[in-house]
């Protein structure tokens, strides 16, 4: 807790790639907090921000797991965070990669449905706040499935479908909301084509702390 009362708060809410899981992890496994990319975010800001981190491995846009049930819907958990945390300055998004899993698979048209809803929740329940949309890194396909059991099928095009989708509808400039596209600086891992190996959360970390203080600067 940062008990500055100046404090500016950055709200998160993400998945395995937020969480820090590393491509070798099973769900359970992340980085040191020191070296997860918001964790890298939070040095570079320093004290007078204060990283909050909602994130879970596995969590969706806004569909159920069938084998964990509704708690890695992220459309469903998202109003209950909202309202845990009322003054928040800046909200980051970060989903969409997990829709493309063979247990929760919806369309890529489906995910930026939810992702727009989820928007719409941050507006009304955080009218306040600004939002900074990271567009996920798009899945290596052939390597996910080799490790997962061709559970990804189709997911290197869904993504890349996903990421162009915010793009064209995001990168213009609109109100109290900031994109990014993860991919225009780092990669996913040669290991598993989902996860980011530890240097790409320290490049992420950067480039998210200096968009983060790029929005406050037009505050």
């Amino acid at each position: 807790m940062n008990t500055n009362p100046n404090v500016k708060r950055i709200l998160c809410f993400g998945d395995s790639n937020m969480q820090g899981m590393p491509p070798t992890g099973s769900g359970k496994e992340r980085y040191p907090a020191n070296q997860r990319w918001l964790g890298v975010a939070q040095d570079a800001l320093g004290k007078e921000y204060e990283i909050l981190e909602e994130a879970l491995w596995g969590r969706t846009t806004g569909s159920d797991d069938i084998k964990r049930g509704l708690f890695s819907n992220g459309l469903t958990i998202l109003p209950v965070i909202l309202h845990t945390y009322q003054q928040i300055d800046v909200f980051v998004y970060m989903l969409g990669t997990n829709d493309v899993h063979e247990r929760k698979k919806v369309t890529p048209e489906q995910s930026f449905h939810n992702i727009k809803i989820s928007l719409g929740l941050v507006h009304d329940l955080l009218p306040n706040a600004k939002i900074l949309l990271i567009a996920p890194v798009p899945i290596d396909e052939e390597k996910a499935n080799r490790v997962d059991q061709n559970q990804w099928q189709g997911g290197g095009r869904e993504s890349h479908e996903l990421e162009q989708k915010l793009f064209t509808e995001y990168s213009k400039e609109q109100e109290n909301i900031y994109f990014l596209r993860a991919s225009d600086y780092i990669q996913v891992s040669e290991i598993d084509g989902v996860h980011f190996n530890i240097d790409q959360h320290r490049v992420l970390g950067n480039i998210v702390a200096s968009k983060i203080k790029e929005i406050f600067y037009e505050i």
